[in-house]
């Protein structure tokens, strides 16, 4: 039983990324097999001479390591080290009736009082039997600088604080289902302009928005024909943006004063991303105006490394999600005449056009046959 918590101590100290502790614990579960074996094993004493001094050198080492450690730990090893001489003693054949009885004793009552101590910290939370600071101090590695908080995706709490950035006024980086990207809230126009500044980006290039599901949508009952809806349901969520015009729409979903910000004067381009971490940050925060986490005209950003990197000091935060999902930004497809069947596309990203049409295709059949539908049933009903 003692050897198998040793061997848990050892596995222990070795997850939590101290070697040196670990081997200390090894060394002492290989002193105390070769001690169980010259007492209760039977095992011819000669043979175990080599194998008691080899234990002994290897406690030794062990021991000094312990100057890392706490004064306990020290004292702890020394009286280890003091029984293992006293099994040398008695591996050769000397009369040890005291000295293996007084430093097993020894070992026994320091050993109590280092379990005591860790019980009572852990309980009360203080040292009440303290086991005083190493002699020898480890230098802690000095952490890496970092320009801004690095938020992690898949902590609760990281996207709440990352929410209130936003609420705040402030520009973030974040994750999205292509490549990372740059979001300001809707609450605050002046915050969208922020992000032409950070990525040096031309005026005349519009921010699109982005919501969180297409639901919000709907919920400010834009004039959209069944076609545009139709179409918008088979793209979203994923890596298509729809661009279609503008309208009061937009302020009942919550852009408010931010609509001069976000498109152009006639059209803006919607964006519903397939991202759990980006749609609950949206669901908290509401609408956001969204563009490439990137400095204008350089590569995409495709690692939340390569967005503190680059635009760190100039955002509030960025929310980390390691790897993106795609190596290019969306597909912007124009809208704004789908009703006369025609979509034309602004930009060819992550979905190919050939993948676009086809869900336009698809988007007119449905629309066709609801309208034949609908047909039958009119007749139907005036018989």
């Amino acid at each position: 039983m003692v050897l198998s918590l040793i061997f848990s101590a050892a596995r222990l100290s070795y997850a939590a990324g101290s070697l040196s502790r670990s081997f200390a614990m090894l060394a002492l579960s290989c002193l105390w097999t070769t001690w169980s074996l010259v007492l209760f094993g039977g095992v011819n004493q000669h043979f175990l001479r080599l194998a008691a001094i080899s234990i002994l050198s290897l406690h030794t080492a062990a021991s000094l390591m312990t100057s890392t450690f706490t004064k306990f730990w020290m004292f702890f090893s020394l009286t280890i080290e003091v029984n293992a001489v006293a099994l040398i003693i008695k591996v050769f054949d000397s009369n040890t009736t005291y000295i293996t009885l007084v430093t097993s004793l020894i070992v026994g009552i320091t050993g109590l009082y280092g379990a005591l101590s860790n019980i009572l910290y852990e309980t009360v939370g203080e040292d009440v039997l303290p086991q005083g600071t190493p002699i020898i101090q480890q230098r802690k590695p000095e952490e890496p600088y970092m320009p801004c908080p690095a938020l992690p995706s898949r902590k609760t709490e990281a996207i709440y604080k990352a929410a209130e950035y936003l609420n705040e006024g402030h520009v973030i980086g974040a994750p999205t289902d292509t490549v990372y990207g740059l979001i300001a809230s809707c609450k605050h126009p002046e915050s969208i302009s922020a992000i032409y500044h950070i990525k040096g980006r031309p005026p005349e290039k519009p921010i699109c928005l982005c919501v969180s599901d297409i639901d919000q949508i709907k919920y400010a009952n834009p004039p959209f024909s069944d076609l545009l809806w139709t179409f918008m349901h088979l793209c979203y969520p994923g890596g298509i943006t729809c661009v279609v015009h503008k309208g009061d729409w937009l302020r009942r979903i919550g852009v408010g004063d931010a609509i001069d910000y976000v498109g152009t004067k006639d059209s803006v381009a919607i964006r519903v991303p397939d991202s759990t971490v980006l749609s609950y940050l949206l669901s908290i925060s509401g609408p956001v105006a969204l563009t490439s986490a990137n400095p204008s005209g350089e590569v995409d950003s495709t690692h939340h490394d390569m967005v503190i990197d680059r635009l760190g000091h100039k955002v509030a935060a960025v929310v980390c999600d390691d790897e993106s999902h795609e190596i290019v930004p969306s597909t912007v497809v124009n809208c704004t005449k789908i009703d006369e069947g025609t979509i034309t596309f602004f930009r060819i990203g992550c979905v190919p056009q050939d993948v676009v049409e086809a869900l336009f295709e698809r988007a007119k059949a449905i629309k066709n046959s609801k309208s034949t539908d609908l047909k039958f049933n009119s007749i139907s009903l005036n018989k």
